[in-house]
């Protein structure tokens, strides 16, 4: 409510999830607290799909991290 002094937390829980993963999946969810007693959950959806990466992939990211040494 507008003028509440409610101590409000959050609580992020991040699923271990393994590619691929499909557009509209739960990866996670946020837990609300209002002074300590929960009063909401929020699922966490993936918005888009997310393809197991492949040698390419992972030869690219190996390049791009020696590129990004000083």
């Amino acid at each position: 409510k507008r003028g509440d002094k409610a101590k409000i937390s959050l609580q992020t829980i991040v699923y271990p999830l393994r590619a691929p993963v499909s557009k509209g999946q739960t990866a996670g969810e946020i837990i609300v607290y209002k002074e300590g007693v929960e009063i909401d959950k929020i699922p966490l959806i993936a918005v888009e799909q997310v393809e197991k990466a492949g040698f390419t992939d992972r030869f690219r990211d190996i390049a791009n991290g020696w590129n990004s040494r000083k």
